[in-house]
């Protein structure tokens, strides 16, 4: 597969998420929306043996990715006590997506081509 190199680890999860909706997008092309609850995004960024990411470091990959991405709102989950943090997106709105192969490093910046 493909190797990606960034200045944090916030930064990898931020496009691991950019990649994880981007497919999702192309699986149903007949959603309107698509949403990605924190607990979810830190599912997906579990290793190989399992062990979950903080909650604290996966909103941080969701914030960075709303960055990263316009298209994405991050916000919190409607009527939810806890307050879960979840990501949106209207399908329609994904047609810029960036393309997360064609990035540069420079100190402590990341430019993602769209």
């Amino acid at each position: 597969g493909k190797v990606v190199q960034v200045v944090s680890k916030i930064a990898a999860r931020a496009i691991q998420i950019i990649d994880h909706i981007k497919a999702v997008a192309r699986e149903d092309p007949k959603r309107k929306d698509i949403t990605l609850d924190s607990s979810h995004a830190r599912t997906l960024f579990s290793g190989a043996d399992g062990e979950q990411v903080s909650r604290k470091e996966t909103i941080r990959a969701m914030r960075r990715a709303e960055k990263l991405w316009p298209a994405l709102e991050c916000s919190h989950r409607p009527n939810d006590g806890r307050q879960t943090t979840r990501l949106i997106a209207k399908v329609d709105d994904l047609q810029d997506t960036p393309h997360c192969d064609l990035w540069q490093r420079s100190g402590r910046r990341i430019a993602l081509s769209f």
